[in-house]
């Protein structure tokens, strides 16, 4: 399957007043086409920075170097005004809080015609139509009268909704979506994560949802990446990830969620902190927290290693069956 996105050698950092923090370093992963993908991790992690160097968004003190291939752009380092044509119209972007995503001075109706007329040329009265039409197609009861209301005056969820229906106005190639369910209760969850699955089905889209919620990367996603202190430490197909993990970090997550198809008494927390991104341990950056680790692990970074659809940078051999998070390597 041909990839829609390509990233090489991505790298962020940030300039801050206690000096050089790398968010992402040397970051190489594809999207295919119609897949979806799921970017994992503990917070710090560098899954949202990905994406937000990517498409152009990065704070006024970070910078990203490296490419990313979509079509015949790579995004890194595109001009603004040819990633104003790209973002919105071709890649879209959910964001974590519906409620500071959108304008509270406009009404849903003037932001959502406004992406139609600048990216599809559409006039007011045909994109009023298309829009209030994307709101049914998301759950938006009485779609019309909802329409012409400020954010402030719907739910949580209609607003996480309604950011949806915006992202997909324009039948992106790309949607993005960045904790889509992190700030909402467990049933608007399941609403939102069965939505996604229908509007995966409807639209055909590659999708990213980046979170911290393995639950989340069950229910939505084919491949997973695990992201750990800036790098990719694991790269699989979901199946293959909850059966057989590879890499120690990604068992310590599973480890420490619950498990609806296995027997287990209790949750195994990951001991430790994540590790100062300005100060980041020599070696692989897991080691401090890692029962597995030994000598190697402490003085050398391993490299993202591929055997056939599945990366792990470990030194830990490949293994046909789940180790337990505690169980010594000599």
């Amino acid at each position: 399957m041909a990839s829609v996105l390509d990233v090489r050698d991505l790298t962020v950092r940030f300039d801050t007043a206690d000096g050089e923090v790398c968010a992402v370093d040397g970051l190489d992963f594809s999207l295919e086409a119609h897949e979806t993908l799921a970017v994992v991790g503990e917070s710090g992690a560098g899954k949202s920075q990905i994406f937000l160097a990517i498409l152009g968004l990065l704070t006024r003190n970070g910078r990203a170097s490296g490419t990313a291939a979509f079509g015949d752009h790579d995004l890194i380092g595109l001009d603004r005004a040819a990633l104003d044509d790209i973002r919105g119209r071709d890649i879209s972007i959910v964001f974590q809080d519906p409620m500071t995503s959108m304008n509270p001075s406009l009404t849903i109706a003037r932001q959502m015609t406004e992406v139609l007329e600048r990216h599809q040329g559409m006039g007011r009265i045909q994109a009023r139509a298309h829009a209030i039409g994307m709101l049914e197609q998301v759950g938006i009861a009485d779609a019309p009268a909802r329409f012409d209301t400020y954010p402030y005056e719907l739910s949580g969820g209609m607003r996480q909704r309604v950011i949806i229906a915006m992202a997909l106005l324009c039948n992106p190639r790309i949607l993005i979506a960045d904790e889509p369910t992190t700030s909402l209760d467990v049933t608007l969850q399941a609403q939102i994560l069965a939505l996604f699955h229908d509007l995966k089905q409807a639209f055909g889209s590659a999708v990213v949802v980046i979170t911290h919620d393995l639950g989340v990367v069950a229910t939505l996603a084919q491949r997973v990446m695990v992201m750990y202190a800036g790098y990719a430490v694991e790269i699989s197909p979901v199946d293959d990830l909850f059966d057989t993990p590879q890499h120690p970090y990604t068992r310590a997550l599973l480890n420490a969620m619950p498990r609806v198809d296995r027997e287990q008494s209790t949750l195994v927390p990951i001991t430790g902190q994540p590790p100062n991104l300005e100060r980041l341990p020599p070696g692989c950056p897991f080691h401090p927290r890692c029962p597995q680790a030994f000598e190697r692990c402490r003085i050398e970074r391993p490299p993202l290693e591929t055997r056939g659809v599945r990366s792990k940078a470990c030194f830990l051999d490949w293994t046909a069956a789940p180790v337990a998070t505690g169980q010594a390597v000599p």
